[in-house]
Order: C-alpha cells, then sequence, then structure tokens
C-alpha cells in the first residue's frame, strides 16, 4: 500500500538565498517546529521528542530529559549518530465515520537514519535544488489503539519528504508513503476484526458467492486518504511555520 501527495508549498522571495533557506529549514527545523495550536485550542501538526540513538562509532546511548523535544538536525545523522529513536504525536489523526470525525491521540516510532537523507544539486531538469529526508516506522504503537492496520501497526513502512527548489523559486514538496504487507485488519479486537473478518466469513457462508475485495479496496483506499488527510495538515500548518521562521531569522 502507498500514496504520493505533490503540493505546492511556497515560494522564496528574491531577498533570500532560496537554496541555502531551504536546507537550514528541513534539515534543521522543519520536524521540530510541525505543531501548533488551532483557532478551537487543539493542537496540530506533529510533536516530536528524541529519546535513544546509536552513534557512528557503535555506541548507544539516551538524550537527557531536557534534550528530548524536537527532532535532531539531519545534518547529524551520518555524521554523529547512526540512527536516532523519534517518537511523534500525530495531533490530526482522525476516524470517520460517515458524517462523524472524531480526533484520536495516536503516535508512531520512527527511526531515521543517513540512508534516507539526500540533498542534490540540480537533481533533474527544472530543478536547482533537491532536499529530503524520511525514515522508516518501527512496528510499535507508543500510543495503543484499536486499530489492525495505521501508527504503530505497519509490517514494514517508510516516509520520504522532499522538498524541490525550482529554477524560478519556488518550493514544491512531495511526500511518499509506503507500507507492506497490505492492511490485514481494520480493528483488533484481541486479534478479532470485525470488518475483514466478517467479510471473509460471508464469503464462507455464502460458498464464495460474496467477494471481499471490494469492501478491501475501499477500506484499504479509507486508510490512506487519512494518511493523505494528516499530512496535507502538516503541510498546511507547515507553510505558515515556514514563513515565520523565514521573518523571524537573521540571515
Amino acid at each position: 500500500m502507498g500514496c504520493r501527495q505533490q503540493i505546492e508549498f511556497a515560494r522564496v522571495d528574491r531577498r533570500h538565498d532560496a537554496g541555502e533557506r531551504l536546507k537550514q529549514f528541513v534539515l534543521g527545523e522543519f520536524l521540530s517546529r510541525a505543531h501548533w495550536i488551532y483557532s478551537d485550542g487543539a493542537p496540530g501538526g506533529f510533536d516530536v521528542e528524541r529519546s535513544l540513538y546509536q552513534t557512528t562509532s557503535g555506541g548507544y546511548g539516551k538524550f537527557p530529559v531536557d534534550q528530548r523535544t524536537g527532532a535532531m538536525h539531519w545534518q547529524d545523522i551520518g555524521t554523529r549518530f547512526r540512527w536516532v529513536l523519534l517518537t511523534i504525536v500525530l495531533n490530526d489523526f482522525a476516524v470517520n465515520m460517515g458524517p462523524i470525525s472524531s480526533r484520536m491521540a495516536e503516535a508512531v516510532c520512527v527511526l531515521p537514519m543517513p540512508e534516507f537523507m539526500r540533498v542534490v544539486d540540480n537533481p533533474s531538469p527544472g530543478y536547482a535544488l533537491e532536499v529530503s529526508i524520511g525514515y522508516p516506522f518501527i512496528d510499535y504503537a507508543p500510543i495503543p489503539n484499536f486499530f489492525g492496520f495505521g501508527p504503530g501497526k505497519f509490517g514494514v513502512a517508510v516516509k520520504l519528504f522532499s522538498f524541490y527548489l525550482t529554477h524560478d523559486r519556488r518550493i514544491r514538496a512531495v511526500m511518499e508513503f509506503a507500507a507492506a504487507p497490505r492492511a490485514r485488519k481494520v480493528f483488533d479486537f484481541f486479534g478479532l476484526d470485525p470488518v475483514y473478518g466478517g467479510a471473509d466469513l460471508l464469503q464462507m457462508v455464502s460458498l464464495g458467492l460474496f467477494d471481499p475485495q471490494g469492501l478491501h479496496d475501499t477500506m484499504d483506499t479509507s486508510m490512506l486518504v487519512e494518511h493523505c488527510h494528516v499530512h496535507q495538515k502538516l503541510m498546511d500548518g507547515t507553510f505558515k511555520v515556514w514563513e515565520d521562521w523565514l521573518a523571524e531569522s537573521t540571515f
């Protein structure tokens, strides 16, 4: 299962060194600043905390309590750290049931490594710079949930955030997600899934007349749509964070 989102993120004023600003923001500020409070008082974006790490020399450690808020600087990945364990709270995760949408506290654990970072000048025609970061997911749910697929319930999954600077100073953000195997459960109530389990049972009692594939396709698509919804809100809010960061920074 996977999805790809492409967003026209921002345009850089000619007063700024566009390439250098973009690298500084993505590698040093993006994940640590990608959170805010909505007008109704609800939190939005990602809350990130770093905890464990492995150094490039093979040693292991834990960040002190007063140094855990936010992500590490990505330039430390591959030079100082081999990996860093991040816990990300997804503030905009919601469960939609018809016209009703309910926000839920969900979180994932991810493991940034140097293989998921890329900074390239002139990566392809039309682009002056690419700055990409990403991470694989850990198969662990920091906040227990009843989902059979989703935060902390992927088999193997990766997320990539790529920011491209065009020659006319526009920034395009591309987000890619892939997970395997395909979802086997919608919910997990002590090992039972009433949705896919019920569909399989109906197929059995109907002697194969009911094909559950259509239900699987619909439900799997809805899971990916929610993933895209969470990350669209992330980018919508991060645009304001980016503008505020440019305005407050002295270069």
